[in-house]
Parts: C-alpha cells; structure tokens; sequence
C-alpha cells in the first residue's frame, strides 16, 4: 500500500465543470455512447455559468453525463455502448493540452471511461494529451 493511501488518500480541491447539465440547459444534444469533444472554450463557459475561477493545484472533474446513461440504460444496452468505444470527453487537441498545463491543474478526471473523448482524433497518433 502507499504511503500517501495510508495517509487518507489524496486530499485537493476538487472543481466539478457539470458539462452534462450545462449542455442541457443550453440544448447541445449529444449521444451517449458516442465521440463528443468538450472543448477547453466549453470548460471556460460552464466555470463561467457556474461562478467557478480554477487555482493552481485543483482537482479538475468533468461530468459528461456518461454514468447517467449507464445507470438508465439496459443490460444489452450497456453491452452494445460499451462494445462501440466512443465516449464523450475533453477533447484530444493540442489547444486543451496548453489550456490545461496553463491552469496547473493537479489531476483531472471524468465520470466517462477515458478522460478524453473516445476515438481519438488521430487514431493513428492517439490523443494529443496520452
């Protein structure tokens, strides 16, 4: 066991940008499953919305409505979303790579399985973050 798990864990402030709600509000439609990017401009506007300012060090979590889905969707379902392999996410661009060293962010995560949108932009190369 680690050391820092013995401690308690991590212990950060953690920042919620609800892209999943954000996008309903606003009637941005999306497929889940299915590839969407979320864009750093998109993280900026919901922090706007949400009266949010990011701190160096923060613990960046991205709702991407993902869970909402597997918890409402059927057994079969689930097996065929999660055979596609195509899942919402932040985007794989070199753009959110700089806005996201920019902030200083400690650690990101997502309620999807891949922090960033599943395939890849570049298949061939992966994701510009990876």
């Amino acid at each position: 066991m680690l050391e820092w798990s013995k401690a308690g864990g991590i212990a950060g402030r953690g920042v919620l940008i609800d892209y999943f709600a954000y996008a309903q509000r606003h009637n941005i439609k999306y497929k889940i499953p299915g590839r969407h990017p979320i864009t750093q401009i998109d993280i900026d506007n919901v922090a706007k919305e949400q009266n949010l300012e990011f701190r160096p060090g923060d613990i960046l979590l991205v709702r991407t409505g993902y869970v909402n889905w597997h918890d409402n969707a059927s057994h079969e379902e689930r097996i065929t979303g999660t055979d596609l392999h195509e899942y919402p996410g932040v985007e794989g661009s070199e753009e959110c790579a700089e806005w996201l060293w920019n902030h200083h962010f400690a650690a990101v995560a997502s309620d999807s399985p891949a922090f960033e949108t599943i395939p890849p932009t570049d298949p061939k190369h992966g994701n510009c973050m990876v």
